[in-house]
């Protein structure tokens, strides 16, 4: 480095922070974390927006909270459950050669008992404050949408072993501690702690991620969107605050038009000062105003102002009031939540961004918004599940959407998969949670083929006996040909064979000709291997 003019220079000699490991080095930091982190009585150290400014905007902006209760409404809505995981139902078909009905059927007689009282805990997963799922579910979404700090306390019945509730508390007091390299302490250290009035009241362990047991004083906090350089999340209501803090000021200034607005819709402009006197002006526009104001007559007719007096109109105001603006606000902000302006009565224009964009539109939202909300809601209930509830790992929490496009989506989808042989009755029947068929054609994959319902097999069988048809009646032709002209030869064993197995020459040849004639050439191939 040193020898190498303009070269980037031997690097500085580092000076260790953490306590080194035996080979002199020492492990990274998450990231540069303020000085006495765990010191400081705040629960929101490090944030850019403190959590009270998010809850105060979820609040007051109509459209924030319209956004919130939208996907809230969306989710709370979807039908719950307990399934089989597909990994194991794949591991069962692969131990025992089963199908994936008999697999799955397996696995759920196994677990029968399990689902049942996992099912009957999330009935009510705070009973302690009388939640139903939907009700906890709706507390759970709005921590998470507009400060994303969930916390969940596993609240254990003292004269129960088995755990009580899942409260939810609010994740404004929950204040992340930090371990010497920025992560998160592991136990038995404190991994979070309760801020209230100003000081510590509380402190918990992080949850374990695994099958172990659960034990008092611990505290699961799942942020949605994980950062790097933070241990606080970053919530749809805050990466919308720059388009919030417009909106509300285009609504204060259309508030202001009606209330304090001064321009009239016309003035008079005159050469006269009047004597300088100003009540004398004020006397001729009181006139003018009496005499017009409330009589649609006199307006109507013609009127003659004195000498040097010119009218002046005002020039209309509809550039000020244009909604494209106003459109382009509404769609902004409700992209940062997955939703779409006409869940809010924003009726689109015709044309190519019209009425007929919406199916399009309806599509989009559901895959970038929608779809992964759902899927980490369903990744950490499986998680809690297992955590505290005990559930095996073969089963997993589900959430499923009822309305009745998407029903009908479905079922289009199941009939493409069954007609093209993807899929089975019975494997259909399963996924729906019905009983599956006994008669054997159930468990066969179908096709349809020329209008009529085939077994796979059976296509398959009949196409590729066709196949070796019309290559046996090919072949005699060709024979017969070459017998008509006394040309046909007969061919040893050892020709036949080694006309059946190509050598690896011939065969790297026929790939090659192959690509060659898939489209058109200008330039002949030239045969090395194959006559």
């Amino acid at each position: 480095y040193q020898s190498t003019p303009f070269g980037p220079g031997h690097p500085l000699w580092p000076f260790l922070i953490n306590d080194p490991r035996s080979d002199g080095r020492s492990d990274p930091r998450r990231w540069q974390f303020p000085v006495a982190w765990n010191l400081q009585l705040t629960n929101d150290l490090g944030k850019q927006v403190p959590f009270a400014v998010l809850r105060e905007i979820a609040d007051n902006a109509d459209i924030v909270r319209r956004c919130v209760e939208t996907v809230k409404a969306a989710i709370t809505g979807m039908e719950w459950n307990i399934s089989i995981s597909d990994d194991a139902v794949s591991r069962v078909m692969g131990e025992t050669g089963e199908g994936s009905v008999s697999a799955s059927k397996k696995v759920r007689d196994q677990y029968t008992e399990d689902i049942a009282r996992v099912k009957d805990f999330w009935q009510y997963p705070d009973r302690i404050n009388g939640l139903s799922f939907q009700e906890w579910l709706s507390v759970l979404l709005e921590e998470v949408l507009v400060i994303d700090a969930l916390s969940i306390f596993p609240n254990a019945n003292p004269l129960n072993p088995e755990l009580a509730s899942l409260e939810i508390l609010d994740g404004a007091t929950i204040k992340p501690l930090l371990d010497t390299r920025g992560g998160r302490p592991q136990p038995p250290h404190p991994a979070f702690q309760q801020i209230l009035w100003g000081f510590p009241r509380g402190e918990f362990e992080a949850a374990p991620n695994s099958d172990a047991e659960y034990t008092a004083d611990q505290l699961v906090y799942a942020p949605r969107v994980r950062r790097s350089f933070t241990p606080y999340g970053f919530s749809p209501v805050e990466r919308a605050i720059p388009l919030v803090d417009l909106y509300l000021k285009r609504l204060h200034w259309l508030r202001t038009e009606y209330t304090d607005g001064v321009p009239p819709d016309m003035v008079v402009k005159t050469d006269s000062t009047y004597g300088s006197n100003p009540n004398l002006l004020k006397g001729y526009e009181r006139v003018f105003n009496d005499e017009l104001a409330g009589n649609l007559e006199e307006r109507r007719g013609a009127k003659f102002l004195p000498s040097g007096m010119e009218p002046i109109f005002n020039p209309s105001s509809d550039a000020k009031y244009n909604s494209d603006f106003d459109e382009w606000l509404v769609k902004s902000i409700t992209g940062h939540f997955g939703v779409m302006p006409s869940q809010f009565g924003f009726v689109p224009k015709g044309g190519l961004g019209g009425a007929g964009h919406q199916d399009g539109e309806a599509s989009t939202t559901e895959s970038i918004g929608l779809r992964p909300l759902v899927e980490w809601l369903q990744t950490l209930l499986t998680q809690l599940s297992i955590g505290f509830l005990g559930m095996p790992r073969d089963l997993t929490f589900t959430l499923s959407n009822t309305e009745v496009e998407d029903v009908m989506q479905a079922a289009q989808r199941r009939q493409i998969e069954l007609f093209s042989g993807q899929t089975t009755w019975n494997e259909i029947r399963t996924e729906m949670g019905q009983s599956v068929y006994t008669f054997p054609e159930a468990d066969s994959p179908l096709l349809v083929l020329g209008g009529n319902i085939t077994p796979l097999s059976a296509a398959f069988e009949a196409v590729t006996v066709d196949a070796v048809g019309q290559d046996n009646d090919q072949r005699d032709a060709t024979v017969g040909e070459h017998e008509d002209a006394g040309a046909v030869e007969q061919e040893t064993p050892d020709t036949e064979q080694e006309r059946q197995e190509p050598t690896p020459e011939q065969k790297a040849e026929l790939t090659s000709f192959l690509k060659w004639a898939s489209v058109e050439r200008d330039r002949p191939f030239i045969f090395k291997h194959l006559d």
